[in-house]
């Protein structure tokens, strides 16, 4: 297994509560479960360490972070915040030339949709367009599904 495979198996088994928050984490037994050295391990540990999702407790060692809900619920708030002045400000200052390269990757990555699928609550397209620009939103066939607001 290589680095990144690691990483994102380990991140996976965090995330997924496979290893359980609180759990100490044995470096011998990550290396033997994994297949994978001791130096690539510690770097992906220190990654781990950086995105909270790991942590060294003195005298004890390595565990996995207890999940905070508030800072959780925090987290999301905010990310949605962000994603939506994302899309504003990618609606203001995209080009026609990008709006095409947009569509054709909607086009490739997403099935044609069902009649069924495309329908949606009265207002509901309102509200989500009214932090985009207009232009931006009769154009781009994704507009819809980028900002979400509460």
């Amino acid at each position: 297994m290589n680095r990144d495979e690691f990483y994102t198996a380990f991140k996976h088994d965090i995330i997924t509560s496979k290893l359980k928050p609180g759990e100490l984490l044995k470096e011998k037994q990550i290396m033997q479960d994994y297949g994978i050295g001791r130096l690539p391990m510690r770097e992906i540990m220190v990654r781990l360490q950086q995105e909270n999702l790991i942590e060294t407790i003195p005298r004890m060692g390595t565990v996995v972070t207890r999940l905070d809900i508030k800072h959780m619920r925090d987290v999301v708030e905010l990310r949605l915040e962000l994603e939506c002045v994302v899309a504003k400000l990618a609606a203001e200052r995209i080009t026609d030339e990008q709006l095409g390269k947009l569509r054709e990757l909607v086009k490739k990555s997403i099935p044609a949709p069902t009649a069924r699928a495309m329908r949606r609550p009265r207002g509901m397209r309102n509200s989500i367009s009214s932090c985009m620009k207009p232009r931006a939103m009769r154009s781009s066939p994704v507009s819809s599904t980028i900002c979400f607001r509460r």
